[in-house]
């Protein structure tokens, strides 16, 4: 199913590329033309609108698609289960977050002990933790772009912003489980939001913005079906969030 879906995204992507070709070439053409008569001038305007309409929307579907396969594979079993460094998958999603958006720098601060190991399915945890990260990242953006433009009148502006986002691990002996705690400084996330954080396909990104709401849902799947976990947040609009991961530690059942 998941191919059929894949050739038909590909068909619309591939005559979307073949359509804003032409454009081009007739704007190049025809310059004189087009620019003479504003009906012509507008219809290409309205072709080069729809043309990246199309695009934009076969990555946003890519997107959902590769969320629903990432959960379809095969469920992690107790013998998928590994440990493994927690600095390792940490860096990991940072330089993958560096990667999406462009930058050089994400500003993280890491408060991991020297004995980072966790246990659990590796490439799941990763993706949790990526998300989360580039959760918190987007967050911060957003929150730059309130304090900078006028319009903006939501959050508070006169205190001093200096963006982060802190990662930690805590080990709760008592209860033989450990936590991944990400927290962040930036826009927070709205009261009447906060009850479809974990629901399919809900965002609160702008429409622009590449967001599929297949992220975090997936993400609480893993958590909770696949390694018996939980993750919870708090957070307040304006000022940030925090995302709590709790995971069972490595037993001697599982070695078994």
């Amino acid at each position: 199913m998941a191919h059929q879906i894949r050739n038909r995204l590909n068909s619309f992507g591939f005559a979307a590329e073949l359509l804003k070709f032409d454009v081009q070439d007739f704007s190049a053409d025809y310059k004189e033309f087009i620019d003479k008569n504003p009906s012509v001038t507008e219809m290409v305007k309205n072709m080069n609108e729809l043309i990246s309409s199309i695009n934009e929307n076969v990555k946003k579907t890519n997107t959902i698609l590769t969320g629903i396969l990432d959960f379809a594979k095969p469920k992690g079993s107790v013998t998928d289960k590994e440990l493994f460094s927690m600095k390792e998958i940490i860096n990991s999603s940072i330089m993958l977050v560096q990667i999406k958006h462009h930058r050089e720098k994400v500003p993280v601060v890491l408060d991991i002990p020297e004995k980072d190991k966790i246990y659990g399915i590796k490439y799941q945890i990763q993706e949790v933790c990526f998300n989360c990260i580039d959760n918190a990242f987007e967050a911060i953006i957003e929150k730059e772009q309130h304090l900078n433009n006028p319009l903006f009148n939501d959050i508070d502006k006169t205190k001093k912003f200096e963006p982060e986002i802190k990662v930690s691990l805590r080990y709760l002996d008592n209860k033989n489980k450990y936590q991944i705690i990400i927290k962040d400084n930036g826009i927070g996330i709205k009261q009447e939001n906060k009850v479809k954080i974990f629901s399919a396909f809900f965002t609160t990104k702008p429409s622009s913005k590449s967001g599929s709401g297949i992220g975090s849902y997936v993400a609480r799947r893993m958590i909770v079906e696949s390694h018996n976990g939980d993750i919870s947040f708090d957070s307040k609009y304006g000022e940030g969030s925090t995302f709590v991961i709790t995971l069972p530690l490595f037993t001697k059942k599982d070695r078994a």
